[in-house]
């Protein structure tokens, strides 16, 4: 989920550029979890700092949903209080923004394999 338009088609792109399946994209976060009910993927990348519902907490009711999904979030935030948070939300990957696509890609290659993944920054 994601709420600018041109990221969202950005990182769709990418992800389909590495061989990975977008079944579902949202603008908003309340939208992720009807999607993730619906869809259940294996991994839901979501934005942070979203209006209506933010990142953490659809992490949290995404669990509830579709509790074989595992979310990773992506953001801008470095303080440990979010990265906590994220965490005890049942998110499972946290990533900066500030950095590029591979790391994106590591995160989901890490999560789906059932590890935790933090931005190497905040670790």
């Amino acid at each position: 989920a994601e709420d600018h338009l041109i990221v969202r088609q950005g990182v769709k792109q990418l992800l389909t550029r590495e061989g990975y399946s977008v079944v579902a994209e949202a603008a908003d976060c309340r939208e992720a979890v009807r999607l993730a009910r619906e869809h259940c993927p294996d991994i839901a990348v979501l934005d942070l700092g979203m209006p209506l519902l933010n990142g953490v907490d659809a992490a949290r009711q995404i669990h509830k949903v579709s509790p074989s999904t595992k979310a990773i979030l992506l953001t801008f935030k470095k303080e440990v209080p979010y990265v906590v948070e994220a965490f005890r939300a049942g998110a499972k990957g946290y990533v900066l923004k500030t950095h590029g696509a591979s790391e994106l890609f590591e995160a989901i290659r890490k999560v789906s394999g059932g590890a935790v993944y933090i931005s190497p920054d905040l670790a």
